[in-house]
């Protein structure tokens, strides 16, 4: 299923059990993360509200983490990126998350930011140093929370923070 179709199950068939008519930014849906492609990308389990489960794409809101190794497209991995995978994947298996969407990405896959129990999950890895702060247009999050501890983690040279030549994301994207 891919992306817009999974969006357009999602709205059609789980909204309206829920009582919304349109997606409301200030819901949260629970569900389980199947597996993470990389440190912003993730494939998860709808399980509130629906008989069948519900399987949806999503990014994480305000964060561009490192670029993983493209195996079926032959593309090389940033510095980190295998780490942010890894630690996404570890960090939410097998728990149940609550996700609030903020926006869709220009694929049309929903952003998230996802909480575990009180904490917003999205900041533990600009906190570790496996993202950056996304510097593109992202509605509906407080930006300041994502930049201070982006900040932290430049200041004390955290993850990618270390590198002395430190390429984001976007630049990344860009030459590859």
């Amino acid at each position: 299923m891919t992306s817009l179709k999974g969006l357009i199950f999602f709205a059609s068939l789980l909204l309206p059990k829920l009582g919304m008519s349109k997606i409301e930014h200030t819901k949260f849906l629970t569900a389980e993360i199947m597996y993470c492609s990389d440190g912003d990308t993730c494939r998860l389990k709808i399980i509130e509200g629906a008989k069948d489960p519900i399987w949806l794409n999503v990014r994480l809101a305000g964060i561009d983490a490192p670029e993983t190794a493209k195996k079926r497209k032959k593309k090389q991995a940033q510095p980190f990126g295998e780490e942010a995978k890894t630690f996404v994947n570890t960090q939410l298996a097998k728990k149940k998350i609550l996700l609030r969407q903020v926006d869709l990405d220009h694929y049309n896959r929903p952003i998230v930011e996802i909480y575990v129990g009180d904490s917003l999950f999205n900041l533990s890895l600009l906190e570790k140093g496996l993202a950056e702060v996304y510097k593109g247009k992202t509605k509906r999050i407080d930006r300041a929370l994502y930049q201070t501890r982006e900040d932290i983690a430049k200041k004390d040279k955290i993850g990618i923070w270390s590198l002395n030549d430190y390429v984001s994301p976007k630049e990344f994207r860009k030459k590859h």
